[in-house]
Order: structure tokens, then sequence, then C-alpha cells
């Protein structure tokens, strides 16, 4: 019987970011990738999404959210899965990446017309590893320590229908403002996700030329081929120097 081959997981980092339609803010995308090697970004409310094939925006006009990949060294497999009114997903190797965007002009019902949209599609995969990055100008104390507001009751209520849990740690804001700071930018995950993410930090040291800071960003473990002999803790640590935020 011939030898089974051993695989090993390779370390890849994700981040979101909303650039507010800034031009300038975006066109950071490439220098922080590289800086960070980063693999995907999640982008809200993109300044344009450019036509190639490394790209995937929402369908509505402006778009409201995007995904963009094969940025770092390590190129993931990566292909178009979903796109909606607020969203778009990606398969990136074995884990959907969703990146959306919920403006706060929205009412309650359209909201939850908008969130449930993206809701059929989660259910559609059951026990699949999947990641939702996106600003739903949602506030609660299960994340935000400012306050609440009945956009974060109503999200809450759709998480726990689709199994999905917060991967925000800490009260650091993702987003500062004139008005006030919140912790607007989410990070959402299934089970199978979730047990997957090594750390998640706000990227409250990378500049972004926009109000919400380049922020969340995680490694997590992907079996793809035979990568470096580190151990996982080391290859993460490697990206965050300055000391990522535990789960």
């Amino acid at each position: 019987m011939p030898r089974r081959r051993q695989w090993k997981s390779k370390m890849v980092i994700l981040a979101q970011i909303n650039t507010n339609r800034s031009g300038p803010s975006q066109d950071l995308i490439a220098k922080i990738s590289e800086e960070f090697d980063l693999g995907l970004i999640a982008v809200s409310e993109p300044n344009r999404v450019p036509v190639s094939d490394r790209w995937l925006a929402s369908t509505d006009t402006p778009p409201s959210a995007a995904v963009t990949w094969q940025w770092s060294r390590w190129r993931m497999p990566c292909s178009p899965r979903w796109r909606g009114k607020r969203f778009a997903a990606v398969d990136w190797g074995d884990v959907i990446v969703v990146s959306c965007y919920f403006p706060p002009s929205l009412g309650d019902g359209e909201f939850l017309r908008d969130l449930n949209e993206l809701g059929v599609r989660v259910r559609e995969v059951p026990g699949r590893p999947i990641i939702i990055l996106g600003d739903f100008n949602a506030r609660s104390p299960a994340w935000d320590p400012g306050q609440p507001n009945r956009r974060g009751g109503l999200l809450i209520d759709w998480m726990g229908l689709l199994d999905l849990h917060i991967l925000n740690v800490g009260t650091e804001p993702t987003c500062v403002h004139p008005r006030g700071v919140s912790c607007v930018d989410l990070a959402l995950a299934s089970s199978s996700a979730s047990r997957r993410v090594v750390s998640w930090r706000v990227g409250s040291d990378v500049e972004s030329l926009s109000d919400h800071r380049c922020g969340t960003h995680m490694c997590l473990p992907m079996s793809t081929q035979p990568w470096l002999d580190l151990p996982l803790s080391e290859q993460c640590s490697k990206h965050f120097p300055g000391g990522p935020s535990g789960r």
C-alpha cells in the first residue's frame, strides 16, 4: 500500500476594513497586505471595485461590500461563492469568507430583510467553516462597551439562529470618529471556523486613512500543502510581533 503523504497546516491571515468610500484608504490595501502578509481582506464600503479576478463585490450599486484575495506570497485557492445586496462571499481554501456592510440608514425591517438574505445562504452549507466580516452598525454589550442599539439585539438573535459566534474580544474600538468611538466592525464565525481561529486583534497600530481601523486581523491554520516546520503558534507570532489578542 502506498504511504500516505503527510500534509502540514499553513497559517494564513485575513483582515477587514471599512474604507468609508475613501480612495486613499483603499489604495493602502496593497501596502498593508504586503506588510502583514495578508491573504484576504474583507472590505466594507469600498471606494471602487477593480475589474479583476482577485475581487468580488456585492450586487448593489455602489457596492456595499467586497472581498479581495491572493495578496500574500502564500496563494490560497480562492473562488467566488455568493453575491447578495449587502454581501459577497468566497471559498478560501476550505473556509467560506463573507464580507458585508449594513448601513445605519436601514430601518429594522430592512436590516432584517438584508440580514436574512445572507442567512439563507449560510443555511445552505451546514457544518462548513464560515467567517463573516463586516460593519453591521450594531452595538451590544456582547462586543461594545458603549450604548447599545436595537440592531445589536436583532443581530444577536440572528446569530443564535445560525449558531454563529462573535470573535471580537476586548473593548478596543474598531471605529474612531469625532462623534465618539464604537465596535461596529465585527467578526462572526460558525462553530467549526471559530475553533480554528488562533488569534484576533484590532489593527490600531495600522494606518487606514479611514475612521475605521484596519482591524480584526485573524490567524487561522489551513491544510493545503507542506509548509514551514514551525509550530502554528510560532508561525502566527511571526506575523503579529506586537502581540495579538488571544481568544
